[in-house]
């Protein structure tokens, strides 16, 4: 009689954590996205100042994704249960890829093609409301992932170490 095999990710199955090449990847994943925010926080206002757009202006777009991010947080990790994780961090991944690029590219014609503030503003407020409403994907579904992917016991310590990466 042949012994069951226990997949390698699983070392003891009453203290399962995370296989470490998909805990590796959401690290990087979850860095990348809280490096590029923290660079918009550092280069939105220089080129706000260059452009002629007001200071409240950069708080506005900042906030309006805050509570987007907020709002629709907790929905995703809603719809992460009923259609699976990795979906829907494909979508979250892919709506910040999406709204960095477009953040990109209108800071870009704002500051070399003299567009009106009035308007980069309205452009990069829509950049940061899909990365808000939909970029807002990625954390819960990958905190999910993890705690479906460990044990009780292991949960709270996988979690901490995959969230230290967008702090």
């Amino acid at each position: 009689m042949q012994a069951r095999k226990v997949p390698h990710e699983i070392k003891n199955p009453m203290s399962k954590t995370i296989d470490s090449k998909a805990f590796w990847l959401l690290f990087a994943c979850l860095t990348l996205i809280g490096m590029g925010n923290t660079m918009l926080f550092a280069v939105l206002p220089p080129i706000a100042r260059t452009i002629g757009m007001p200071d409240w202006t950069v708080s506005a777009i900042f906030s309006l994704s805050a509570l987007l991010w907020v709002i629709t947080s907790p929905i995703w990790g809603r719809i992460s249960d009923k259609t699976g994780r990795k979906p829907i961090i494909v979508t979250g991944l892919s709506a910040y890829a999406a709204s960095t690029i477009m953040f990109t590219l209108v800071a870009f014609f704002g500051l070399y093609f003299d567009w009106e503030w009035l308007w980069v503003v309205l452009a990069l407020a829509l950049a940061r409301c899909i990365f808000g409403a939909v970029g807002s994907a990625t954390s819960p579904a990958v905190q999910a992932y993890v705690a479906d992917a460990t044990s009780p016991e292991n949960r709270t310590k996988e979690i901490a170490a995959l969230t230290s990466a967008f702090s």
